[in-house]
C-alpha cells in the first residue's frame, strides 16, 4: 500500500468523487478496496487514498483537502476526538461519544460516529441482557456506549483495573457498568473482544470458557482474513460467533451512504474483505 502525502493534492474539477482514509500510523486498512469496490458496482467514478497524517497537521489536512474538493474521510487513530472538535456541525449527536470517525467535506465540515451503530448491526437481533466487554480503551467505549443505549447491562474486564475505573466513571451515568476482576462471561450473552489482542496469530484475551453461558453470543473487535484465536475458540463451544469485519463493513457502508446521499449496497464491500454475500 503507497502512503501519500496530504500535501500534494490539487484542486480537481473533473467530476470525480475523492475521499481518503486519515491517520497515524495507516501500515493496514480494509477501507480502499471496500469503498472502490461499492463505488464500481453503483457505476460511480471515485478515487479513494490513504493518507498519513502526523497529528500536529491533522487540521490543516482537513481543510486543505476540503479545499482540495474531497468529499469524504474515513478518521482512525489516533485523530477520531479532534476529528469531532473541528467538525463545524454534527450528524447523529446521540452517538459521537467525544469522537468522530467519518467526516463530510460539504458545506463546511460535517462531523459522524459510524461505530456505535455499526457495532449494534450484527446483534440487532439478540435481546438486550447481561455483556461482558474485555479491554477499557476506545473500542471497549464504543461497545458500552452501543450496549447501554440499548439497554444492556455491562460487566467490564481489563488487565488495568485504572483504566476500567476511569472509563465506567465516565459511562456509568448512561446505564448498568460493573467492574470485574477476572474475565468471567457466567450470566452473559453476550461476550465482546474490544482488546487488541489477536491481531497477531497465535494470541487471544483471557477467558473463563467453563463458565459461559450455553448460547451466548462472542463478538471480536479484531479482525483478519481468518477468523481469530478468540472466535475460534467460541465456535468451538458451540458459541456464535461474529466476525470483526462485520463491523468494519458496516462502519464504511454508513459512512458511504452519507457522503453520496444514497444507499449503498454491502455485497460489494462483504465480498472485498472476504466475507461470505448475505442472501
Amino acid at each position: 500500500m503507497t502512503l501519500l502525502d496530504w500535501k500534494q493534492f490539487e484542486r480537481k474539477d473533473d467530476g470525480v468523487l475523492r475521499f481518503a482514509l486519515l491517520g497515524d500510523p495507516v501500515d493496514e486498512t480494509i477501507y480502499p478496496p471496500m469503498i472502490l469496490a461499492t463505488l464500481q458496482s453503483l457505476k460511480i467514478a471515485g478515487e479513494y487514498f490513504v493518507l498519513r497524517v502526523p497529528s500536529p497537521e491533522f487540521e490543516e489536512s482537513v481543510k486543505h483537502l476540503a479545499m482540495c474538493g474531497f468529499l469524504g474521510l474515513n478518521i482512525t487513530l489516533p485523530h477520531k476526538a479532534r476529528a469531532a472538535r473541528i467538525a463545524e456541525r454534527y450528524y447523529e449527536v446521540k452517538h459521537n461519544v467525544g469522537v468522530a470517525n467519518a467526516l463530510k467535506l460539504k458545506d463546511g465540515i460535517w462531523g459522524m460516529n459510524t461505530e456505535v451503530p455499526a457495532f449494534l448491526a450484527p446483534i440487532k437481533h439478540i435481546e438486550p441482557s447481561t455483556a461482558l466487554v474485555l479491554g477499557s480503551g476506545p473500542a471497549a467505549r464504543t461497545a458500552i456506549t452501543a450496549l447501554l443505549i440499548e439497554g444492556w447491562r455491562v460487566k467490564v474486564w481489563n488487565k488495568n483495573a485504572m483504566k476500567s475505573r476511569l472509563l465506567r466513571s465516565v459511562l456509568q451515568r448512561m446505564g448498568d457498568v460493573e467492574l470485574i476482576a477476572y474475565p468471567n462471561p457466567a450470566g452473559c450473552s453476550l461476550i465482546v473482544n474490544a482488546t487488541r489482542i489477536g491481531m497477531r496469530a497465535g494470541e487471544q484475551p483471557p477467558m473463563e470458557w467453563k463458565s459461559v453461558r450455553r448460547g451466548a453470543v462472542a463478538y471480536d473487535f479484531v479482525f483478519r482474513r481468518v477468523a481469530t484465536e478468540f472466535l475460534r475458540s467460541a465456535a468451538s463451544r458451540g458459541l456464535q460467533t461474529i466476525d470483526g469485519r462485520e463491523m468494519a463493513v458496516e462502519k464504511a457502508a454508513l459512512a458511504l451512504e452519507w457522503w453520496i446521499d444514497k444507499p449503498v449496497p454491502r455485497d460489494a464491500m462483504r465480498e472485498a474483505v472476504g466475507l461470505q454475500v448475505k442472501s
